[in-house]
Order: structure tokens, then sequence, then C-alpha cells
């Protein structure tokens, strides 16, 4: 996993089609104007969705 919206599949980085995700070093801001890392939580749920489905995950050029 690369970012929220960035996989790399065998050294092919693959960007996701309809997905803008922030970067991974990316930080935030919360409600509280706390920093947080938004890029690693954006990071983390995409490789728990990608885990979950228990899939392959099929790639087409646009």
């Amino acid at each position: 996993m690369i970012d929220g919206d960035t996989i790399e599949i065998h050294g092919n980085r693959i960007r996701l089609w309809g997905i803008d995700a922030p970067e991974s070093s990316q930080l935030c801001r919360d409600d509280d104007s706390k920093l947080y890392q938004c890029g690693r939580a954006a990071a983390t749920a995409l490789a728990g969705l990608l885990w979950a489905i228990k899939r392959p995950v099929r790639m087409y050029p646009r």
C-alpha cells in the first residue's frame, strides 16, 4: 500500500480511479484543530478494505 488512493502490485504503482485521498505523510486537523496523520489513516483504511473483501483485486487500463 502506498497511500489511500495508490497500491503497488509486483513493483507497479497503480492509482485508483475515482478516489482522492491524502498522501501517506499528509497531516490534517481534526474538529479540535489538533494535527493527526490523515494520510496514514487513509492508507490503513484502504488496506483494511482490500483485506476484508477476500478476493483478488483486478485492474483494467483506462
